[in-house]
């Protein structure tokens, strides 16, 4: 069984939620609001929001070839007119980017200014994935003269938007543990994208939940062969279970490459409601970070005009125990950042 927590972050004042952990058992958190960050480093798990600081080793988000794909934005069901898509690149030297449809060779490119950042739309019909259960051509190739982070974000005109930090090719592996929220309007959704050929096991896990806790949950195994660069995308209202219920999680499902082909994840949510059952409901797009970046200390922000966050924990282990230690009260002067 996985351990979920949920934690408030009042606003107020700043208030920093500090997670440690007992047992050297890794987990990560996910922390339910968007935020743009460029050039960002990551111990252990990256993320725009949550930070740890218990490895001495830093990665970075910063990389010369990355693989892009959309997850489905439930704005744009029918309605693609309205959707748009787009990639933000920043780096420390001037560089050249090219962005590559891998399957028709159609190729483009923009320039970007060192120390500053720039944005290039994509076609919807090179990488948006409205197709469940296919595997599908349907993804973009990004590759620059210099280091880059690299962003991508997904915004439909009825207001559902959300963005991730993409990892380069170097940052990818062949073992992932999904997160997704468990209040979805519509479905809870993650997409593969085949870096280098791969045959994929999966370890399917489907939660309906009751209010915040778990109801019910269903397993099962499923292996999934791609070719470089193709896409498969999952929706739990469209799993071949018989349990089908959009308002699930897919939390805690597993996969794992076999020979360590890599391969990037996309999850997230069609149109979430956080917190549970509240509008308006809105697009959650973010990568996932591979298990081995897993942590075991964070520290965690709240959103300055919220009354409170979600941070959802998965654990890789039975018996992870997790104590939270509360630092309040921190003042600073209008000048100060941090």
């Amino acid at each position: 069984m996985k351990n979920i927590l949920r934690t408030k972050s009042w606003t107020g004042c700043l208030i920093g939620n500090f997670l440690c952990i007992y047992r050297l058992i890794s987990f990560v958190v996910l922390f339910f609001i968007s935020g743009l960050a460029f050039g960002q480093t990551y111990p252990q798990i990256p993320s725009p929001y949550v930070g740890s600081w218990d490895n001495t080793e830093y990665n970075t988000t910063e990389g010369t070839e990355f693989w892009v794909t959309f997850v489905f934005n439930s704005g744009a069901n029918d309605d693609q007119n309205n959707l748009s898509l787009y990639l933000y690149a920043t780096s420390r030297e001037d560089a050249d980017v090219q962005v590559r449809n891998p399957f028709t060779g159609e190729t483009n490119s923009f320039h970007v200014e060192a120390n500053d950042f720039a944005r290039f739309k994509i076609s919807n019909g090179w990488a948006y994935v409205n197709k469940e259960n296919e595997v599908l051509e349907k993804s973009i190739y990004v590759k620059s003269t210099k280091p880059i982070s690299l962003y991508a974000t997904s915004h439909h005109s009825s207001g559902k938007y959300d963005g991730t930090n993409v990892l380069p090719v170097s940052a990818l592996v062949g073992s992932y543990e999904v997160q997704t929220f468990m209040y979805d309007t519509y479905s809870s959704e993650f997409a593969i994208v085949a870096a280098e050929d791969a045959t994929i096991d999966i370890h399917v896990q489907f939660t309906i939940y009751n209010k915040e806790t778990p109801k019910d949950s269903v397993f099962y195994d499923t292996t999934l062969i791609l070719s470089r660069g193709e896409v498969y995308l999952f929706r739990s209202a469209e799993l071949p279970i018989d349990k089908k219920n959009a308002k699930a999680s897919l939390t805690g499902t597993t996969l794992c490459s076999r020979n360590g082909a890599r391969f990037a994840v996309f999850q997230g949510g069609q149109a979430l409601k956080i917190p549970s059952g509240k509008d308006p409901e809105n697009h959650i797009f973010h990568q996932a970070y591979p298990t081995d970046q897993f942590g075991k200390k964070f520290f965690v922000t709240p959103t300055y005009s919220a009354s409170y966050d979600y941070v959802l924990i998965t654990a890789t282990s039975d018996g992870t125990k997790l104590k939270k230690m509360v630092k309040k009260s921190v003042l600073f002067k209008k000048e100060k950042h941090i």
